[in-house]
Order: structure tokens, then sequence, then C-alpha cells
């Protein structure tokens, strides 16, 4: 009902007559994310039986996208306000799906690809979540990494292993 609440005055008379530990809980729900809820909505169907998991990984080893999209997280700086989590599921667009496969038709080709794209797309973090669950699934699999400069390749805090390693931390334990 607080979610089909249409004015301030509404949610408040809902939450005033919850008893607290429901009002409490309605709050936080209410507070994350709505991709989130359903990020943990999947993780607690896949950790309700534990033959899910080996499916799971089974599915996502062909369809990396669907993984980034479903586990993965990034941040996103635009949303560095105070009361917003900058930490964001990683819902990849069609452009970014696209490419995923293009990156995967590459390496499965073995032959080098030129990526020409423009600023704030994601690209860096796509790759990077890309070459993540390769390494998940891929036994032995090792790639390279290469930047037009060290600095911006490890040492500063938005940096490609920056990414790498951020993308890595939030990963849920099963994978």
């Amino acid at each position: 009902a607080l979610l089909a609440a249409d004015t301030r005055t509404e949610r408040a008379t809902l939450l005033d007559g919850a008893d607290p530990t429901v009002r409490d809980a309605a709050l936080q729900y209410i507070a994350e994310p709505e991709a989130t809820r359903e990020v943990n909505r999947r993780l607690d169907w896949v950790r309700a039986d534990p033959r899910r998991i080996a499916a799971l990984k089974h599915y996502y080893r062909a369809n990396i996208a669907d993984f980034i999209s479903e586990h993965m997280y990034v941040t996103d700086p635009r949303r560095r306000a105070p009361g917003q989590s900058a930490l964001v599921p990683f819902t990849l667009w069609p452009a970014q799906r696209r490419l995923v496969d293009f990156v995967l038709e590459r390496i499965q080709r073995q032959e080098p690809g030129v990526l020409s794209k423009g600023r704030d797309v994601g690209a860096s973090s796509v790759c990077m979540a890309t070459l993540a669950a390769l390494c998940i699934f891929e036994q032995d699999f090792s790639a390279g990494i290469i930047s037009a400069t060290e600095a911006k390749l490890d040492r500063f805090q938005d940096t490609i292993f920056a990414k790498l390693r951020g993308l890595l931390r939030w990963l849920p334990s099963e994978f």
C-alpha cells in the first residue's frame, strides 16, 4: 500500500499507523532501489536450493551479458549525493550488450578489435565486467589489458583496475 500511495500525506498516514518494526522495514525497503531489490530476490531464490547455482553457472557461461546484468554492481558518480548509494546494479543497455558480444567474438576468433566510443558510456566497465566473468566461467582464462598511460591503468581511484576490483568486490560469494 505504501508504494501505491499518491501523496506524502497518504504515505505518512500509513507509516504513522504501522507497527514500528513494520514501519522500519517499509522505510528500508523504499530506500533501496527497485533494481537492488530484484537482485536480492534472485539471490534468495538461488540460495534456497544449492543445485540452482551449478545450473546458473552453466547458463551464465554461455550468457555473459546476463551474468553482468544480474550479478554485477558499478558505482555511478552522479549518485554521490546524501542519502543515495553510488553503488548500483550494472544493468546493461542494448549497446553495452552488443559490446559484450563484440569482445567475446574477438576473443573467440583470437583477433584484435578497435572500439570507437564516446565518454561516459560505460565501455571500460563493460570490458572489465566481461573479462571478470570470463575469469569466473572459463578455466585458465587470462587477458592482457593495455592503457595509454600507467596512471590510467592503476594509479587512481577511477582507473581500469579500480573498476575491475569494484566489480569483483560486490559479486555474490557463489561466483
